[in-house]
């Protein structure tokens, strides 16, 4: 569910994502299957794609850990950088789901008890949102994480339905439908 979300799956990936691209909003440029170098240092991007050229490593490090509107312009520098199928899959494999898998057992108590549809739900929904609880726009991640220890999966999942107040009509339909099957997967025993 991830990588469709992320990449369209792999023919999509291959037209559209095969170079770093800017997704828009408070996030950093974009490799792989929805790895944001924006939220790493670069110590943990190198490390991270060390099966990458080392010489499109070193021209995507300027750009690392930087996000927004500050990183849109820097886009042209490396957007012909070249990330193929193969390896963005490794990376998402071997790194992102074991780190985000880890960081979703400690965002929300009870994590390890539910059953793995639940898991996998939220598992996907720490991916693109990540795991902060602060401000207004984390209601429903703070309710959740309420609910996880209780096992109240009707109850996570219509929480994870009401989070698409963020995205309606601001042309982000891919994550209603996201938010949408995030639900679904929870409601499946």
């Amino acid at each position: 569910m991830i990588i469709d979300a992320e990449t369209g799956g792999r023919g999509y990936y291959n037209r559209f994502l095969i170079h770093p691209e800017w997704p828009g909003g408070f996030s950093g440029i974009t490799v792989g299957v929805g790895y944001d170098v924006g939220t790493v240092s670069p110590a943990v991007f190198w490390s991270d794609w060390h099966n990458m050229p080392e010489t499109d490593r070193e021209r995507l490090v300027p750009v690392v850990g930087i996000m927004g509107q500050k990183v849109k312009a820097r886009l042209a520098e490396v957007r012909d950088i070249l990330v193929e199928w193969n390896l963005a899959l490794g990376v998402f494999e071997e790194v992102d789901i074991p780190r985000f898998w880890s960081l979703t057992s400690r965002t929300f108590p009870g994590f390890d008890a539910l059953r793995p549809n639940a898991q996998s739900a939220l598992c996907s929904l720490i991916f693109n949102r990540g795991a902060s609880m602060a401000g207004p726009g984390r209601v429903e991640m703070r309710e959740i994480a309420r609910l996880s220890p209780k096992k109240d999966y009707e109850g996570m999942a219509a929480q994870i339905r009401l989070m698409k107040r963020l995205w309606v009509g601001k042309g982000q339909d891919g994550l209603l439908l996201r938010r949408d099957a995030e639900a679904d997967l929870m409601n499946k025993p």
